[in-house]
C-alpha cells in the first residue's frame, strides 16, 4: 500500500539573506509606541477627569456667590456662608489643597467698585493620574463666580414711584420710552386707568406693581422684564415721607440770576436762595457739597451751561415756616446742557437731589428740551405733578412724584451702592443677589 505523501511548501530565501526580511516589522512599531498610545489614553481619562472637576467646582462657586450674597444682605459673614456651601459640595478651604477665596467687592470685572457685590474662587489641585509622561506636575481647577444684589446691576430696587391714590398716575404718549427694565415700578392708584399709554409708548420695568388697572391703544406696551407683573398689589408706602426738610434762615440771594460762570459754596447750613433761583446762559454753574434752598419761588434752569453738583448735593424748594405754603415754587428745566447732581450719601438730604416740599400741590416738576439729567440720588416731589420731556440715563435715579407724565425718552437704573437713597418697605433689593459673572 502506498504511503500518503505530506504536501509540503517552500519559502524563498529573499533576496540577500534574511537581513532583508521585513515581514513581522509592524508588530514591532506597534511595540514601541504602545507606551506612547498608552499615554495618550491617560491624558484623555485625566482630561476628561479634570473637567468633571471643573463642573464641580463652578456648581460649587455659583452657590457659595450666592450665599455669599444673601449674607451681606442679612448683615452676616460672607466669608464663613461661603466656605460652609462650598464645603456641602465637597470643597473644603484648607483641605487636600483646597481654596476658597472670598473677595468683597470682586477683584476683576465689572463689579470691582460694586462694595455689595461678592467673588468666590474655588481652586483644587488635580493629579495626573494616568498621564506623568507628559505632565508630571500637577494642574490647579480654579472656578469663579459673582454676586450682586438686586437693585444694583442685577435688577430690583425702585425706580418709579407714583403716589396719586387715584386717576392716572402714570401717562406716557407718543413714541417715548420710560426704560426702567432693571428696577421696579411702582403705581398706588387704585384706577381702571392708574397708567395709560397711548400711540407707540413704553413703560419697561423690572417689575411692576400696579393697585389698579392700565390702558393701552395703539402700538404701546407694558413690558415686565422679570417674571413677576403684579397687578392690583396693595399700595406703596413712601420712603421718604419720615424725612423732615433740614432748618434753615436768612438769604444769601434775593432773586438771584446767574447768566455766566460762578461757584457756590454751602457751609454746615442750607445756603438760601430767597424769591426763586434762575440758571441761564452758556457757562459752568458749579455747586459745591451741601443743601441749597430756594425759599419761595422755583428753580428755573434754561439755556445751554452746563450745571455740576456732584460732591453731595441737596435742592430743596420750599417755604419757611410760618409763610403761606402756596409760595412754594416748582421745577422748570429747559434748554441744552447736561445737568449733573449726586445727591449726599448721609444727612437728613441723605439720597435725595431735588426735594419738593410735599406742601407744594400747586406747581410742578418740568423737564425738557434736550438736556440729559445725571442724577444720582431721587428726584422727590410726593405732591407734585411731575413732567419729563427731555433725556436722561443714570445708574441710580428715583422719579417719586403724585403724578408722572413722560413724553420723551429716559433711561433709569438703581446701581445705588453707597448713594444712600430710600427703597420702599419690603422692597428685596438689599436682601437678594443674583449671580451676574
Amino acid at each position: 500500500m502506498a504511503q500518503p505523501t505530506i504536501a509540503t511548501r517552500r519559502f524563498p530565501m529573499p533576496a540577500g539573506g534574511l537581513g532583508r526580511d521585513r515581514r513581522g516589522s509592524v508588530a514591532g512599531i506597534v511595540g514601541l509606541a504602545a507606551p506612547l498610545l498608552i499615554g495618550f489614553m491617560g491624558l484623555a481619562i485625566d482630561i476628561a477627569i479634570w473637567e468633571g472637576t471643573k463642573v464641580g467646582a463652578q456648581a460649587a462657586a455659583d452657590q457659595a456667590a450666592l450665599a455669599a450674597g444673601l449674607a451681606i444682605g442679612k448683615g452676616g459673614s460672607a466669608q464663613s456662608e461661603a466656605r460652609a456651601v462650598a464645603a456641602s459640595f465637597g470643597y473644603v478651604h484648607g483641605t487636600g489643597g483646597v481654596a476658597v477665596a472670598v473677595n468683597r467687592p470682586p477683584t476683576q470685572g465689572p463689579y470691582v467698585s460694586n462694595p455689595n457685590a461678592v467673588e468666590v474662587v474655588v481652586s483644587k489641585p488635580e493629579g495626573p493620574y494616568f498621564s506623568h509622561a507628559f505632565r508630571p506636575t500637577a494642574p490647579t481647577v480654579n472656578a469663579r463666580s459673582v454676586s450682586a444684589p438686586i437693585g444694583t446691576s442685577a435688577g430690583g430696587g425702585m425706580c418709579v414711584l407714583a403716589l396719586a391714590p387715584s386717576g392716572t398716575s402714570i401717562t406716557i404718549s407718543g413714541t417715548p420710552l420710560l426704560d426702567a427694565r432693571t428696577c421696579n415700578v411702582y403705581v398706588n392708584s387704585n384706577s381702571r386707568t392708574s397708567v395709560n399709554l397711548s400711540g407707540q409708548a413704553v413703560l419697561r420695568g423690572y417689575d411692576i406693581y400696579l393697585v389698579g388697572g392700565f390702558r393701552k391703544s395703539g402700538q404701546a406696551a407694558l413690558i415686565p422684564t422679570d417674571d413677576l407683573q403684579t397687578y392690583f398689589s396693595t399700595p406703596t408706602a413712601d420712603p421718604y415721607a419720615a424725612r423732615t426738610i433740614p432748618a434753615f434762615s436768612g438769604c444769601n440771594h434775593t432773586g438771584h440770576s446767574v447768566t455766566a460762570s460762578a461757584t457756590f459754596t454751602a457751609g454746615a447750613t442750607p445756603y438760601v436762595f430767597c424769591d426763586g433761583l434762575s440758571i441761564s446762559g452758556s457757562g459752568t454753574i458749579t455747586f459745591n457739597p451741601g443743601v441749597y434752598v430756594i425759599d419761595k419761588g422755583d428753580l428755573n434752569i434754561s439755556g445751554s451751561g452746563t450745571i455740576n453738583a456732584t460732591g453731595g448735593v441737596t435742592f430743596i424748594i420750599t417755604r419757611r415756616a410760618g409763610q403761606p405754603a402756596g409760595d412754594i415754587g416748582g421745577v422748570s428745566a429747559s434748554g441744552t446742557g447736561p445737568i449733573n447732581i449726586r445727591a449726599p450719601s448721609t444727612g437728613p438730604s441723605a439720597g435725595i437731589a431735588v426735594w419738593v416740599d410735599k406742601r407744594a400741590t400747586s406747581r410742578s416738576f418740568g423737564a425738557s428740551g434736550g438736556r440729559v439729567w445725571n442724577i444720582t440720588g431721587a428726584i422727590y416731589a410726593p405732591s407734585t405733578s411731575m413732567t419729563w420731556s427731555g433725556g436722561g440715563a443714570s445708574t441710580c435715579t428715583q422719579l417719586v412724584a403724585n403724578t408722572i407724565t413722560v413724553s420723551g425718552n429716559v433711561e433709569l437704573k438703581h446701581e445705588c451702592d453707597g448713594v444712600g437713597v430710600s427703597d420702599p418697605p419690603g422692597s428685596t433689593g438689599s436682601t437678594i443677589s443674583r449671580l451676574v459673572e
